[in-house]
């Protein structure tokens, strides 16, 4: 048996509850599982399989339905995905996997991004057993495809982010003569050419973990934009990246901030979080009154067709 603390607890708890009705764990069993695996790290799901293929069917089972029908919170539930997405790339129980695939493939296209080798091996069995031929299983196979779509995608857009990145972090050793080195934005802006809406999406929430230094190349690079001086075509994050800038590096984007405002429909919060960065910004005199109310007056006229 294992000496991992977390896995221990869950094999215990099943343990005294097995003899217990059967529909304890559709009803309450399965969200005191899901509260032990809440506190499961990484590590411990690693260890997780490896250790289940030592436990009773039974264990299995138990598990298999608390993860299916278990609700905690939306992290937890990311785990819980994930690992039914594993047993079922992995058990030997053809009853098990096919009870997964029936119940569980609404779980599992819903969590995060599962490996793609994961779901590789899970339609290889899929395709082999011809379930996808199958009209009682079709609408499942239909949903691990899917999934394994989306894990596709989003294998690109990390790698497309990754690349930014790495571009954006080399450009800020050369912090100090990037106003004076031309085309030194160029790669950037090339990379950044290729980003879609979903894209910018992604690089939003990736944007939160970025250093300072980092925002501000980004931040030049927008405002800069290509060889012949075009700016990235995407208005709306040009927008959202200037809420997000450290209130210093902010007034980098405010020269180009009309291309912002020309021709689309712009969300009412977004607007209403540019209005409260101007606030700051002239209550901490980073700008003149002249150039707040320049950009404040262009906000209310948006919020007046979009609000």
């Amino acid at each position: 048996m294992t000496e991992n603390f977390q896995i221990k607890s869950l094999h215990k708890f099943i343990t005294e509850n097995r003899d217990v009705d059967s529909d304890y764990w559709y009803f309450s069993g399965n969200i005191d599982i899901i509260k032990i695996f809440k506190n499961f790290t990484h590590n411990d799901l690693k260890d997780l399989e490896k250790e289940y293929v030592k436990w009773d069917i039974e264990y299995v089972e138990i598990l298999i339905d608390c993860f299916i029908y278990g609700y905690f919170d939306e992290i937890t539930f990311s785990k819980q995905s994930y690992f039914l997405t594993f047993l079922l790339a992995n058990l030997k129980n053809e009853d098990e996997r096919l009870n997964i695939l029936e119940n569980a493939s609404d779980v599992i296209l819903k969590g995060n991004s599962k490996p793609t080798e994961l779901l590789n091996s899970i339609i290889d069995w899929i395709e082999i057993n011809k379930y996808n031929e199958i009209p009682y299983y079709h609408s499942q196979c239909l949903k691990i495809y899917e999934t394994r779509e989306k894990s596709i995608e989003t294998s690109r857009m990390k790698l497309k982010i990754n690349e930014l990145k790495n571009e954006i972090f080399s450009l800020t050793k050369l912090m100090r003569a990037f106003d004076e080195i031309d085309g030194i934005q160029d790669t950037a802006t090339n990379i950044l050419k290729t980003f879609n809406n979903v894209d910018f999406q992604y690089l939003k929430l990736d944007l939160l973990l970025w250093s300072n230094d980092e925002l501000e190349i980004l931040a030049k690079v927008f405002s800069r934009g290509d060889v012949n001086g075009n700016l990235i075509d995407d208005n709306y994050f040009f927008g959202y990246l200037f809420v997000l800038l450290p209130i210093s590096i902010s007034t980098i984007l405010l020269e180009d901030m009309f291309y912002f405002f020309e021709n689309q429909k712009i969300d009412c919060g977004l607007l209403q979080q540019m209005k409260n960065k101007l606030n700051e910004l002239i209550a901490k005199k980073y700008i003149e009154s002249d150039i707040y109310e320049y950009w404040t007056k262009k906000i209310i006229e948006k919020q007046k067709t979009c609000c």
